[in-house]
């Protein structure tokens, strides 16, 4: 998860010069904007920072297996998310975590439904999988109708972390990386320490086996690259216009590799060895 701090008359430029007027449009849609956010956020979702396709301006409305609109705050329902899915099936209460929590609005946030900073672009497991119509909160939800974004953060206290825009997280401040996990920052305080563990808990962060071959993957990348001073392709994979995603597990990798090698190189034997489990014999 990583920061897009676009502003909002950026972000409105960029609309407008993909597709003039929409902005005032009455019967406007966001399928014709989609490829404006995609770009933004480097072609990866917002929330697990896997790398989605690329299309160009002509096939970006036709993008729909892999690539969703988030809603941040949903546009029709908020339903109670119930905690982290139980690694059993017997189990079928909500964690601890969970019972902290309020939601959003039973109604959702139809007032925000075209709104341009209540929008992101997820894959498809992200959207549809595990965020849903959830939108879990540390404080009151919204009874006025408000489409003051500020004014709702505030009052509401989101659960989960929003990376974009002007008033978006920086997910730094909350997450780290060790290898390819990434957990809740020790060093934040008892509400922002909530807010990085409910988003890895709704997304399944740092279980989703997907996610963890791509981080081992670029892991297994990197480590002949800075054995061999190859400081050029170790830009070019942390970089913020980098299409390899899951950049902010590469930086810290990086990092930990100049503090202490031979940890990093441990990790990076642990990714082999992942990488030829999952290989079929």
């Amino acid at each position: 998860m990583r920061r897009v701090a676009v502003s909002l008359s950026d972000l409105d430029a960029a609309i407008d010069a993909e597709s003039q007027g929409w902005l005032t449009r009455p019967n406007r849609k966001w399928s014709e904007i989609k490829v404006v956010y995609l770009r933004l956020q480097g072609w990866k979702c917002l929330f697990c920072e896997s790398a989605l396709p690329e299309v160009d301006h002509d096939s970006a409305a036709l993008v729909a297996v892999a690539i969703d609109i988030d809603h941040f705050r949903p546009k029709n329902k908020c339903t109670i998310w119930p905690g982290r899915r139980p690694a059993s099936v017997e189990t079928n209460t909500m964690t601890v975590l969970a019972k902290g929590l309020r939601s959003g609005p039973a109604g959702g946030y139809p007032q925000l439904a075209l709104d341009r900073l209540n929008y992101a672009v997820a894959c498809k497991p992200c959207n549809s999988s595990f965020k849903g119509t959830y939108f879990p909160i540390l404080g009151t939800p919204d009874a006025t109708g408000s489409t003051d974004i500020a004014y709702l953060n505030q009052m509401e206290q989101p659960a989960l972390l929003f990376p974009f825009g002007p008033h978006g997280d920086d997910p730094a401040q909350f997450l780290q990386f060790m290898g390819p996990l990434v957990t809740a920052r020790n060093s934040i305080d008892d509400a922002a320490g909530t807010r990085a563990q409910v988003t890895i808990d709704l997304f399944e962060l740092d279980t989703r086996e997907s996610l963890l071959g791509e981080r081992m993957a670029l892991i297994e990348r990197l480590w002949p690259a800075l054995e061999r001073r190859d400081e050029a392709l170790v830009a070019g994979l942390c970089a913020d216009t980098s299409r390899s995603g899951h950049i902010e597990c590469q930086r810290a990798y990086v990092a930990l590799y100049g503090q202490d090698r031979e940890s990093a190189r441990l990790l990076y034997e642990a990714a082999l060895t992942y990488t030829r489990s999952k290989t079929p014999r």
